[in-house]
């Protein structure tokens, strides 16, 4: 889980170039999102860390893995995309 919201709060800060937005953002993703509704809120990055880590919540464990990984992987794959296109 640690390593997932490390990977999200290094592609943010790539996306944003701003240490002050890319933990706001971090924050709103990972932490404010546990308070979403259950039925959109669940696929977002903080209750499936939740449900990987604990277990109970809707998602099984290797969803919510699967979950993580993909939020990572579209997010570092945006980062990545933007910065060869804005610092070539």
């Amino acid at each position: 889980m640690f390593a997932a919201a490390a990977l999200v709060a290094v592609g943010l800060g790539f996306l944003c170039r701003s240490a002050v937005g890319a933990l706001s953002a971090a924050f709103v993703l990972l932490v404010v999102t546990l308070a979403a509704p259950d039925t959109a809120g669940r696929w977002l990055p903080g209750p499936a860390g939740a449900a990987f880590v604990s277990g109970t919540a809707d998602l099984s464990r290797p969803l919510a893995l699967a979950v993580l990984a993909a939020w990572c992987a579209a997010i570092l794959g945006l980062a990545v995309w933007t910065v060869t296109r804005r610092d070539a």
